[in-house]
């Protein structure tokens, strides 16, 4: 078969599904579906307002989920219109499998946008290419750029030719005479590597560039100027962030400056937007940092694009659907300082006079003052859950509920880099499976923090051990299941409290010789850690070698005898390590019996107790060999109140019960206590 015939065969597959015609309804039957088709879209998310056929449904609708926008304007008839050609996430999910019918959106006013209509179905594709091509979805993120030689506009997507769609991407390249539509297939673009994301980018002389990435592999190359369908070359693979970069990216020019922008593997809480610059399209490239923190979502692919005199960031979140896998564009503004991009502020701005919190004191932020800035950016709430609502009994007011996937962000001015603890009181609504994941600028510190079984039940939990920088932060709020209340947060000192636990992978910050010390670089601590190999996802550290060690700043706040338990995993006998106490030796060598595996985690309690003072200590592990280890455990089993004076508490005469430093407390805890003006030692 000739391709003039497959590029017709095309044609009639796309533009007969589909009447061009005006249309502002939804329909919940894809027969009623009329393009263009024309919304206001109010703030973000975009696009969600428009009806999507579902997959593998040729009647029915849902909510129009779209990802991996490349936000391109080109002058029509003397007016700019900005367009934005995303990939598509279809109902119901599965994976990125169910990933296909490209769209177009176009807008004149970034507030009134027009949908025009499917522009390819993947089964229409793999009918065009020929033998072979058996994938269907998977198409994933596109580009497109106008070519003023030939006044054709140039769509290139990735998509897996098969059998298997992991080792067998292809780009392949559509033009027409229009930015809307009418794009017919001219063929997959030979010497490629095998990877996703195509950008295009043309330079002030002529010349076209391409780039794909995906797997943490980025390719650049130039496409002939007579020809933007054929390498001119050979691809060269490019050297970011060594070994962050995960995929997507996007080349633009901005005062004789090249920008190379795309999401990094950044731990828990999603992909972070990086940026490098370069006097030349393919480099050598300059790292520069992040511009854009992570949004809960585990990519956060984008574009950035210049209209009306103003800059743009386009990205993706999963905020509407609470899925990965079901994702909606967002644009926000994109500023500059001289040559550096400044940071992406969709995070809102504090309701009133911004927090400042130190290791010296303890700083209280009520709930309800999330920040301004309203849904998608103080905070957000599922469409199907209406919107936030505060409540006030019982003398606190409080957010009335937070569910899976809804978050409410607080700004914070850190005073002093250290460790700090972050408290919440919190409450069971209607269901006794409510937990929580505190994210610090995005990033996620804390995961999935259980409540308890209690409902209607005011409870207080304090997170130890939270590093953060100097400078302004914020601090979120992140519901994972249940239905949960919040009354307030608090910020304090957050060292490491004993008596508690220790957990392995909390070791100080400070970088390799100061906090820790590994002999084998594959030692691995938790997500949440920025730190050199220090990123896998699992608890504990192992790949102990004896002289490796680790350092641990605590707090022990009851003076006393202590018992310690240790949580170890071992596939093999004669494990062991020391645990030192400001330097010295106190418990001996520990063994760390064979359990069956590396991650089968067991106790061990050691029969010596030791004694402890009250106050900043430092605890040492040092590695022996053969384990790896998960926390360890104080217990104080005699506490020393020698030391311990006559203290009143101002208004301790009200009743109620206050501990030694002044905070008040529902019932007494264990410690020196002051009630109706008298001190009460509880042990």
């Amino acid at each position: 078969m000739g391709m003039k015939k497959k590029l017709l065969i095309l044609a009639l597959a796309v533009n007969s599904a589909f009447a061009w015609a005006d249309n502002t309804g939804n329909g919940s039957n894809v027969d009623d579906l009329v393009y263009p088709m024309t919304k206001v879209c109010e703030g973000n998310p975009l696009f969600v307002n428009f009806p999507s056929p579902k997959w593998g449904d040729t009647k029915q609708t849902g909510t129009f989920y779209s990802a991996d926008p490349s936000a391109r304007v080109w002058n029509i008839d003397g007016k700019d219109i900005l367009y934005v050609y995303c990939s598509h996430d279809m109902e119901p999910a599965q994976g990125c499998d169910h990933m296909d019918r490209y769209h177009i959106f176009s807008t004149e006013d970034m507030k009134t946008w027009t949908d025009h209509g499917e522009i390819f179905e993947s089964k229409a594709v793999n009918a065009i290419m020929g033998s072979g091509w058996t994938i269907e979805g998977f198409m994933w993120a596109p580009d497109c750029l106008y070519n003023p030689t030939d006044k054709m506009y140039y769509y290139y997507f990735p998509h897996p030719k098969g059998p298997n769609w992991n080792d067998s991407w292809e780009i392949i390249v559509a033009k027409s005479d229009r930015p809307d539509g009418g794009f017919t297939i001219q063929k997959a673009i030979s010497g490629m590597p095998g990877c996703i994301d195509p950008n295009v980018f043309l330079d002030d002389d002529g010349q076209i560039y391409i780039y794909v990435g995906g797997g943490g592999e980025v390719w650049g190359g130039k496409l002939k100027k007579d020809d933007w369908t054929t390498v001119d070359g050979t691809m060269k693979q490019m050297t970011i962030n060594g070994g962050h970069f995960h995929e997507g990216a996007w080349v633009f020019k901005k005062d004789g400056l090249y920008y190379l922008t795309y999401p990094a593997n950044g731990g828990a809480g999603g992909n972070k937007m990086a940026y490098a610059t370069s006097d030349s399209p393919l480099g050598p490239w300059t790292e520069q940092g992040y511009y854009m923190n992570p949004h809960g979502g585990d990519t956060a692919h984008g574009s950035v694009v210049n209209f009306k005199g103003k800059w743009y960031q386009f990205y993706h979140t999963g905020n509407y659907s609470g899925s990965d896998v079901l994702r909606s564009v967002c644009v926000d503004e994109l500023t500059f300082d001289g040559k550096k991009i400044n940071m992406v502020r969709n995070w809102g701005e504090p309701k009133g006079t911004l927090p400042s919190v130190s290791l010296s004191k303890t700083v209280k932020i009520e709930a309800e003052d999330y920040n301004t800035g309203g849904s998608h950016y103080g905070y957000f709430k599922r469409p199907e859950n209406n919107d936030i609502s505060t409540e006030t009994a019982d003398g606190a007011t409080y957010i009335q509920e937070i569910t899976g996937n809804e978050w409410v962000r607080y700004s914070v001015n850190v005073e002093e880099t250290g460790p700090y603890a972050v408290k919440v009181r919190i409450r069971q609504k209607d269901s006794n499976n409510g937990k929580f994941t505190i994210a610090v600028d995005g990033s996620w510190v804390r995961t999935n923090v259980a409540v308890g079984s209690d409902k209607d039940k005011w409870i207080e939990i304090e997170l130890d051990n939270i590093y953060i920088e100097q400078g302004e932060h914020y601090i979120e709020f992140r519901g994972n299941s249940g239905n949960m209340q919040l009354d307030w947060l608090e910020m304090s000192n957050g060292f490491t409290k004993i008596p508690g636990t220790v957990e392995a992978e909390d070791f100080d910050r400070g970088g390799e010789d100061v906090a820790y010390h590994w002999i084998n670089k594959n030692a691995t601590g938790h997500g949440y850690r920025d730190d050199a190999n220090f990123i896998e996802s699992g608890q504990g550290i192992g790949w102990i070698d004896n002289g490796s060690w680790a350092k641990y700043t605590v707090n022990v706040t009851k003076a006393g005898k202590y018992k310690l338990t240790y949580w170890t995993a071992s596939a093999n006998d004669g494990g062991w390590f020391n645990l030192k106490w400001d330097g010295k030796d106190l418990w001996g060598r520990l063994k760390a019996p064979n359990t069956g595996g590396w991650t089968a985690w067991k106790p061990n309690v050691c029969t010596k107790e030791v004694t402890l003072t009250a106050g900043e200590h430092e605890l040492r592990f040092c590695g022996g060999g053969n384990t790896n280890v998960d926390k360890f455990v104080f217990e104080c089993t005699e506490e020393d109140t020698s030391g311990i004076t006559d203290i009143i508490a101002v208004d301790a005469e009200d009743g109620k019960w206050y501990s030694i430093n002044g905070t008040q407390s529902s019932n007494p805890q264990r410690g020196l206590n002051i009630h109706n003006g008298r001190k009460i030692i509880i042990k």
